[in-house]
C-alpha cells in the first residue's frame, strides 16, 4: 500500500530508536531473503550495515518476517531520503544474493525480489 511522503516539516529526521532498527532490520531481510530464509552472507552483511548506520545492535537469529505495508506504515513518518535508503539497503543485499548465486548456485528458488517493498516504502 502506497504511503505519501511527508512534508519536509512533518517528517521526522531524528535517528531511529532501538525499536525502529529491529523493525528496519526485519524490513530488509523479509524484502530480499530467499525462500529459505537470508544466506550466511546476507546476514552478515545486514547486521554490519545496520550497526554502522545505527549504533543499534540487533540479534538476527531471533527477527521476524514483516510485509511490505507493516513496514510502509511504520516508515511513513519518515523523510522521503530515509524511506529511500532503505529501498537502496534492500537492493543492495538482493544485488549480492545474485551475485552469489551467479558463482556459488546453492538454491534452485528465485527469491522475493525489493519491488514490492520499493514502490510501499518509496511512495
Amino acid at each position: 500500500m502506497p504511503v505519501p511522503f511527508l512534508s519536509a516539516d512533518e517528517a521526522s529526521s531524528e535517528p531511529p530508536d532501538a525499536a525502529e532498527v529491529l523493525h528496519l532490520t526485519r524490513a530488509f531481510v523479509s524484502a530480499t531473503a530467499p525462500p529459505g530464509g537470508a544466506t550466511r552472507l546476507q546476514t552478515l552483511v545486514t547486521k554490519a550495515l545496520v550497526e554502522a548506520l545505527t549504533d543499534h545492535t540487533v540479534d538476527m537469529a531471533t527477527l521476524e518476517p514483516i510485509t511490505s505495508d507493516e513496514h510502509a506504515q511504520d516508515r511513513a513518518r519518515r523523510t522521503k531520503e530515509f524511506r529511500l535508503r532503505t529501498v537502496q539497503i534492500m537492493v543492495l543485499l538482493e544485488l549480492l544474493l545474485s551475485r552469489c548465486r551467479q558463482r556459488w548456485p546453492v538454491r534452485s528458488r528465485p527469491s522475493p525480489t525489493p519491488s514490492a517493498w520499493a514502490t510501499t516504502a518509496a511512495t
